[in-house]
């Protein structure tokens, strides 16, 4: 037989890196469009009984990435044991779940520790949270295995090949953390609500990480829950994260104490992203001369308006080609968001580096005064930056008009944008992204090729004029691969939005068609639900938005079968 050529599909078997795509593929999430990345992993526990071929590729990408503790814990389950819910909102169903675990006593059994052992050198990821509506003893029961565990294990790592680790629980888990910290740990997300006590407590373990994984890639302090928000990072804790001499990426959700920390991040070498938070203490008082910051590519910062100026005044950028700004909404936001723009791009020492760039305005507490401010006006500090490709504006806060004045202006001073998001709500429904503003990027905007918006506005038939698509030939046609909208709504003079109705639908879908045939389809997928999965419930007009979409994706597949 060793010489009887190989089949195609023979050849696939064999190939892991194949296989891998092809079961990760089928654990991929159904609704197109959506801006999840998270997978089903339950969708390739079949795949794992298919053939010997699909077996190992199978079991490797379902321990590959693990949800929580429980699967580890479930090799020491007795037999016929029914692995707990991970939903706790109709009550934590664990403890009784990990009081038959540790009363089995499994882990004693020399062919069940070996089994464990050869489990967990297939996990790179973990994540462990606990939430309020969590039983105080699934904390305990789950903290006195990890210590098992290790005093079984000799003190060695528990899971030796560990790349990443998510630890957002609420408790007293300092050891348990350590027990997890490996040599080859590339990543950590770590809420500094796991660990109980002072600052000098807190320093104390990233010392101890720092020992057991040196070469630390990425560090994300706080899990992005409120939880963290009041927490800052001290000058303890900022030494020893300086510590790290691999360190790329430190995401820090929790506060800074005062402007010398955020200058110690920001300068450090090697460090090419920064995410921060609101930095507390004085930052007005210029800092002569500025720090020259060399190294950092990507930087995200949130604070009030005086606060981002002060920082932005004690920096210079060399190398900066990612920016997310996010200013704290207040009565005089406008005034504030251009000074802020104007600090920032006096940041760039070469503005030419800036690919990327985000505003968001978010808060609810106080609303802008005067009347409704356009987007170019908000943004005139950094049109100057001609080399932008990526615009992102998000806010919830304040509702700018965006007309179609707007979208010639950042067109016009951005000739290379190719990624547009528009994320705020209009001030009205007939203040939404109108087919004029559709109709200009289709005209003078070839090169675009994503963009999100918000609401898309139907105008009234008899009111308002829809421009013709241009007649291009098929070798010029747009560009665009990707048309979001969340919302569509009907032309009112009032702010209450108008439903549309299957001809709305239908007349819209053929206009974008006509607008960017280049639209990759796939987005607009309808999503079948699996069975006794329900279809997210959305307000109505995102349900319109959705309907749009849908009937671009049918007309598609109509047209490609009479071609057929």
């Amino acid at each position: 037989m060793a010489d009887v050529q190989a089949s195609a599909p023979t050849l696939v078997l064999t190939n892991s890196d194949l296989l891998s795509w092809i079961l990760t593929f089928v654990a991929a999430p159904r609704m197109r469009g959506s801006r999840s990345k998270s997978h089903d992993p339950s969708r390739l526990a079949p795949c794992a009984t298919v053939c010997r071929a699909f077996h190992e590729i199978a079991i490797r990408l379902l321990w590959r990435s693990l949800p929580s503790l429980i699967p580890l814990w479930h090799l020491f389950a007795p037999p016929n044991t029914k692995r707990p819910p991970s939903s706790t909102l109709q009550g934590d169903k664990r403890p009784d779940y990990l009081r038959k675990v540790v009363s089995a006593r499994l882990y004693d059994d020399p062919q069940v520790w070996e089994r464990f052992l050869c489990y967990t050198t297939r996990v790179r990821h973990i994540a462990h949270s606990t939430y309020s509506s969590d039983s105080p003893e699934t904390t305990v029961l789950q903290l006195y295995l990890i210590q098992v565990i290790v005093l079984k294990n000799g003190g060695n790592p528990v899971l030796p090949l560990l790349h990443s680790i998510l630890w957002a629980a609420k408790a007293p888990t300092d050891n348990s953390l350590v027990a997890l910290f490996a040599p080859t740990l590339r990543s950590a997300t770590l809420s500094l609500q796991s660990v109980p006590g002072d600052e000098e407590t807190r320093a104390l373990l990233f010392r101890r990480l720092h020992e057991s994984s040196p070469h630390l890639e990425n560090i994300e302090l706080g899990s992005g829950y409120n939880s963290d928000k009041d927490l800052a990072v001290g000058p303890l804790l900022v030494q020893e994260l300086l510590l790290f001499d691999r360190l790329r990426q430190l995401t820090v959700h929790c506060g800074l104490s005062g402007p010398a920390t955020f200058l110690a991040f920001v300068a450090k070498p090697n460090l090419t992203s920064l995410s921060v938070r609101n930095v507390s203490g004085p930052s007005n008082a210029p800092h002569s001369p500025p720090t020259v910051v060399r190294d950092l590519v990507e930087l995200s910062i949130e604070g009030t308006g005086p606060t981002l100026v002060g920082l932005f005044e004690l920096v210079r950028f060399e190398a900066l080609e990612s920016a997310t700004i996010r200013i704290e909404n207040s009565p005089d936001v406008r005034q504030e968001t251009e000074d802020v723009l104007t600090a920032f791009h006096n940041t760039l020492t070469s503005p030419s580096t800036l690919r990327g760039f985000t505003l968001c305005i978010y808060g609810w507490g106080s609303k802008a005064e005067g009347p409704a401010i356009s987007l170019r006006d908000l943004v005139r500090p950094v049109l100057p930056l001609q080399e932008i490709c990526s615009f992102k504006f998000s806010s919830h806060s304040i509702r700018p008009q965006i007309e179609v004045a707007d979208i010639a202006a950042l067109t016009g001073a951005w000739p290379n944008l190719e990624r547009l998001v528009l994320d705020a709500h209009p001030p009205s429904s007939s203040d939404a992204f109108s087919l004029d503003a559709l109709h200009y990027i289709h005209a003078h905007c070839p090169q675009l090729r994503d963009l999100d918006t918000h609401s898309i506005c139907l105008p009234v038939l008899g009111v308002h004029a829809i421009p013709a698509p241009l007649e291009r030939p098929s070798s010029s046609a747009h560009a665009l691969r990707r048309l979001w909208a969340s919302g569509v709504y009907v032309y009112r003079p009032e702010y209450k939005p108008g439903r549309i109705v299957a001809e709305h639908a239908e007349a819209l879908a053929r206009y974008l068609l006509e607008l960017f045939p280049a639209l990759d389809m796939e987005e607009y997928k309808p999503w079948v639900p699996r069975p006794g999965v329900r279809q997210t419930s959305a307000p109505g007009h995102c349900l319109d938005g959705r309907k749009v979409l849908a009937r671009m994706y049918t007309l598609t597949s109509e047209r490609e079968r009479e071609l057929q």
